[in-house]
């Protein structure tokens, strides 16, 4: 078998196609919280350049700080989420690659929060240039079913952001 590549069909002569305009790329100001990372040895690959699932890792780490900075280091707090918080998706965008020694911001925000999920969105950052970007989806739930997100926790967070944040 020949692999076929799907494509639209091409518009009539003298025609235009629209073309959907994409979101502007997050900046490092567009992060209220930011953690910082140094690439070690062990992180990148034969490339040089950092492992593609360490990006995962780097998310993790900065998306635990982010939690114990929304919890203002209330560690019964955190341990309370952390308990019941579990990621359901994972996405990871590759713009340019991180190297060994490289200096990280991690930029976090909580870019919606439903009922019992919420999604955090992350970017990392060399300087100002954009690296990664990502977001990770987390369902509060317990005993296997998902719960409300504990009403003190969402106004922590809209406290840290700022804003209120709302979504299905």
């Amino acid at each position: 078998m020949t692999p076929t590549a799907l494509a639209s069909p091409a518009p009539a002569p003298g025609t235009t196609t629209p073309v959907a305009l994409a979101s502007p790329a997050p900046a490092p100001e567009d992060f209220r919280f930011q953690h910082p990372l140094r690439v070690r040895w062990a992180e990148v690959d034969m490339q040089g350049v950092v492992f593609n699932a360490n990006y995962l890792l780097y998310f993790d780490v900065a998306g635990t700080e982010y939690f114990r900075c929304v919890g203002r280091g209330d560690r019964t707090l955190l341990k309370s989420v952390f308990d019941r918080l579990y990621v359901v998706k994972s996405t990871v965008e590759y713009h340019r690659p991180a190297h060994f020694d490289d200096d990280l911001q991690v930029g976090v925000r909580t870019a919606r929060i439903g009922r019992s999920s919420m999604t955090l969105a992350f970017a990392i950052f060399r300087g100002n240039e954009r690296l990664i970007s990502g977001e990770n989806v987390y369902v509060y739930a317990e005993g296997g079913a998902s719960q409300p997100v504990p009403e003190e926790f969402r106004r922590l967070i809209e406290s840290l952001e700022q804003r209120p944040l709302t979504g299905a």
